[in-house]
C-alpha cells in the first residue's frame, strides 16, 4: 500500500477529548441562550448576541459531526464516541 493509499491516523483518546469539549462548549451556549430565550423582550445588543450565540452554537455542532465522519472514515469504530455524539 502506498502512502497515498494509506488513510490518516487518528487518535481515539484526542477525538474523544475533543468531542468533550466541544459538548461542553455547546452545552454552555445552550445555556446561555436559554437565558435569553426566556425573557419576553431583548435590546438590539441582546439580539445581536442571541445571532451570534447561536451561530456559534450551530457550529460547534457541526465540528462534532466532521470529527465523528472523519472519525469513522479513519476506520475506527468507537462505539463510546458514537454514543456521546448520539446523545446531543
Amino acid at each position: 500500500m502506498s502512502s497515498i493509499d494509506q488513510k490518516p491516523f487518528i487518535n481515539p483518546g484526542a477525538v474523544n477529548q475533543q468531542i468533550q469539549t466541544l459538548q461542553d462548549t455547546h452545552k454552555h451556549l445552550e445555556k446561555r441562550l436559554g437565558k435569553l430565550n426566556k425573557r419576553k423582550t431583548l435590546t438590539p445588543q441582546e439580539e445581536l448576541e442571541k445571532k451570534k450565540l447561536q451561530k456559534e452554537k450551530l457550529l460547534t455542532k457541526d465540528q462534532m459531526a466532521l470529527l465523528l465522519r472523519q472519525h469513522r472514515s479513519s476506520g475506527l469504530n468507537d462505539p463510546y464516541l458514537r454514543a456521546k455524539l448520539k446523545r446531543n
